[in-house]
């Protein structure tokens, strides 16, 4: 009998010992598993995008290198970084050398006050889309096709990228100028401002032929071969009336040629005049 109890003690002493090994902390723990490197693993992307944004507060610096500007860059530079940038379709096109050849459709989210353009100054929003070298899609920027290389460094820690962003850095720093320049896009792109360059340029048209009729005959003869060269000089500086009437045209280049017309329209009846100030 107390051998049965000592071989039952036994035993459950085993039995416990089993137990509090199989549930000790003290127990080194497995490792993660980390998903093979491959260029639409998490850190390969977020390496791509923050050298997109590298390159274009670099690009912001250059270009508002001024006091004009200075003040501005902090927050140009904030805008940047804070601009959802986002790869999709992202594959392994193969490998050169410790590099991976990436392939990817890259897009960027355009700010509220941006996108204001496309309702206030369609025309000019619709010319920055054609420019951008993409497409365009529910507010956002995107590039299908854009190839760049990642590599991991020796440590598997860090994660360097590489490639020709020049497509994506420009767009977002003209998306910068034109937020800066906003309210004066919108009001070149006024239709109240097209009427009324054109109808400051018909008055003075107007007023020209007057001037010139009244001008003898014998010495309008004389002065033909003139004002053939300075109707050539004016179109050419100015671009022509008809352009300026074709809604192929932005806005702001419609005003901008009648606007350029009466100029030259004024300088040339002051000198018909005789008008020397």
């Amino acid at each position: 009998m107390k051998k049965n109890m000592f071989a039952a003690a036994l035993m459950c002493g085993f039995s416990l010992s089993a137990h509090a090994g199989f549930f000790d902390s003290s127990e080194p723990k497995a490792e993660p598993e980390v998903a093979p490197f491959q260029c639409g693993r998490d850190d390969a992307v977020s390496a791509m995008v923050n050298l997109i944004k590298d390159e274009t507060n670099s690009r912001i610096a250059i270009v508002y290198n001024n006091d004009k500007f200075v003040s501005k860059v902090d927050s140009y530079i904030e805008r940047v970084n804070k601009t959802p940038i986002v790869a999709t379709n992202v594959s392994t096109d193969s490998t050169f050398g410790k590099d991976l050849n990436c392939v990817a459709t890259i897009s960027i989210g355009l700010p509220a006050e941006f996108m204001e353009l496309s309702t206030k100054a369609p025309e000019t929003f619709k010319n920055y889309i054609r420019l951008n070298g993409g497409g365009y899609k529910d507010g956002s920027l995107f590039w299908k096709d854009v190839t760049y290389r990642v590599r991991l460094s020796d440590n598997q820690k860090e994660v360097s990228a590489k490639g020709n962003f020049k497509d994506q850095t420009e767009s977002m720093v003209r998306v910068l100028e034109m937020i800066n320049n906003k309210d004066a896009i919108i009001k070149n792109n006024s239709p109240e401002r097209l009427q009324k360059a054109r109808q400051d340029y018909e008055i003075a048209d107007k007023k020209l032929n007057e001037i010139w009729k009244s001008i003898p005959a014998s010495f309008r003869e004389s002065m033909k071969e003139a004002q053939i060269e300075w109707v050539r000089e004016k179109t050419d500086n100015c671009g022509t009336i008809h352009a300026a009437n074709s809604e192929d045209y932005s806005i702001a280049e419609r005003s901008d040629i009648f606007i350029c017309q009466e100029q030259y329209t004024k300088e040339r009846i002051k000198f018909l005049k005789g008008d020397k100030k």
